[in-house]
């Protein structure tokens, strides 16, 4: 048995603009049309015209796609981060430069006024060229460091070694410049500290 067919017909209200709108439906096709209405408009051919290219859509129906299934969505894995170990970030004229904490010990760097000033002598540190915060430094004496720099710009640090502003740290499994210095001791037997035997 066919669907019947609906025909709705909404005028406009008093106040709004002269267009009115007629809903022709039958099944799951459906036509919505918008005409200008006026006290002289003919309703009936505007239906028949209405109809027409109505029954044009059923005889041609528009296909519409079934929605593709819903894929599930994978289970993300639970994978422990990797642990990061926090950075120090230094100022420099153009920008910042990341350092590993662990490469850079300030005396006195739980003061956060001794902190910002010891990375801001060591970002002119950097700039002179003298670190690239790689290798382990130490900072005992901060205002000492910032007196030395003071009237220092990062071309004149080129006449000085890292050393002679700030320790240099060994790195772990490496023996310190100091270290590495000393003659190892040789052990001796109590034989060769006696001298020569006399028969």
């Amino acid at each position: 048995m066919p669907s019947p067919t609906s025909i709705r017909l909404t005028f406009p209200e008093a106040g709004s603009p002269d267009a009115a709108t007629l809903l022709i439906q039958r099944g799951e096709l459906a036509s919505l049309r918008q005409f200008a209405y006026t006290s002289e408009t003919n309703l009936h051919a505007v239906i028949t015209e209405a109809l027409s290219a109505f029954a044009a859509l059923e005889a041609d129906p528009p296909h519409i796609p079934d929605a593709p299934p819903e894929k599930p969505a994978p289970k993300a894995t639970a994978q422990a981060a990797p642990p990061t170990e926090p950075m120090f970030e230094i100022p420099l004229k153009k920008g910042n430069k990341s350092v590993k904490c662990s490469h850079l010990e300030i005396e006195g760097g739980e003061d956060e006024t001794i902190q910002q000033q010891a990375l801001a002598l060591v970002g002119k540190i950097i700039e002179g060229k003298l670190w690239d915060g790689t290798v382990p430094i130490r900072i005992p004496d901060v205002p000492e460091l910032a007196k030395k720099l003071k009237h220092l710009t990062a071309r004149d640090l080129s006449m000085f070694s890292l050393e002679e502003l700030v320790e240099i740290a060994p790195v772990e499994g490496e023996l310190s410049p100091t270290e590495s210095a000393l003659d190892p001791v040789v052990p001796v037997s109590p034989s060769e500290t006696k001298g020569p035997s006399h028969v």
